[in-house]
């Protein structure tokens, strides 16, 4: 009875939490034994596509991204430490999505059993990301660029920032101005 209640409790869990959570094999293609079926938000294929080896992850991965995935799982493994990483992954609708996943190694002893880990979709936040670093990049030249006198000041009366034409005009360099 315990134990039903245990096994209820994670696969409660491992259903309702936002993110695919995976334990598998560490051979060429991380064989899957178990894979909660959020994956199918993740990547648009079904756990049991992946569970019967239909479909691998390292099927999905950008290839830009591969070979620095597998660097970064090996490094990990074989410190015995968990790994972090981003990459793109080919979703089933074709688009590239992006994804962070955190893992360990499963050991007995000394030896590595399995890869235990989480998979969650940040596609969404990449983007955001990638419009925010194109608005800061905007903004840089902008406000280096400008034939104006352009300066940013903080509440202590004081110059923060100045733009190149200051010294152009004036002569003086940006630390003697502030």
């Amino acid at each position: 009875l315990l134990l039903a209640q245990s096994e209820q409790k994670f696969r409660t869990l491992a259903e309702n939490v936002p993110g695919a959570i995976f334990l598998c094999k560490n051979d060429e293609v991380y064989t899957m034994l178990y894979l909660n079926d959020r994956v199918k938000e993740i990547t648009g294929y079904a756990a049991d596509e992946f569970l019967s080896g239909r479909i691998n992850f390292t099927q999905l991965y950008h290839p830009e991204d591969r070979q620095r995935i597998f660097n970064a799982v090996d490094k990990a493994l074989e410190t015995k430490k968990k790994y972090l990483i981003e990459y793109r992954i080919h979703h089933q609708s074709g688009e590239w999505r992006w994804v962070e996943e955190i893992g360990t190694g499963v050991y007995d002893g000394n030896t590595l059993d399995l890869i235990e880990g989480f998979i969650s979709d940040i596609t969404l936040q990449k983007h955001a990301e990638q419009e925010l670093q194109k608005v800061a990049e905007e903004n840089y030249r902008l406000f280096n660029n400008a034939v104006t006198l352009n300066v940013m000041t903080g509440f202590d009366g004081y110059f923060k920032r100045l733009n190149p034409t200051w010294h152009n005009l004036l002569g003086w360099t940006e630390e003697e101005l502030k």
